[in-house]
Formats: C-alpha cells, sequence, structure tokens
C-alpha cells in the first residue's frame, strides 16, 4: 500500500473513489480519507490480535507501525 501510495499525485489522492456496496447502492468518498480509514481500521484489529495472543498465555511483539518493512 505505502508503494502505491508513494507512486500517485496528488490529484489521485484527494479525488474521489466510486464503487457499488452489497447491497447495490451507489457509494462515493475521498480517496484519502479511505486511506486514513484502512491505517486506523487496520490498528483495530491489530489490537484486537495482541489481546487475543496476550489472553492466550502469549508474548506479544510490538504492533507499531514504524517496525512493518518499507515504512
Amino acid at each position: 500500500m505505502a508503494e502505491w501510495v508513494r507512486a500517485q499525485d496528488e490529484a489521485v489522492i484527494e479525488g474521489r473513489l466510486d464503487w457499488i456496496n452489497i447491497k447495490g447502492e451507489a457509494k462515493s468518498e475521498l480517496r484519502y480519507k479511505i486511506l486514513l480509514h484502512v491505517v486506523n481500521h487496520a490498528s483495530y484489529h491489530r489490537g484486537q490480535v495482541i489481546t487475543m495472543i496476550r489472553q492466550a498465555g502469549g508474548e506479544a511483539v510490538s504492533t507499531d507501525l514504524v517496525y512493518y518493512p518499507g515504512m
């Protein structure tokens, strides 16, 4: 994803993305808002996984974004 973002110009990132959801409804949103949502949503799930690992008695590693390859 980071590679894709770096390859885009400002017009693409600030442009809209249109799609049809599974209910058949037309949707549209600014791409930069979708990208922010993806990062935020991924943080939510990383937290869930770490909680499950700890509850199972495991030791979790850092999930901070700065530890991801390519960042």
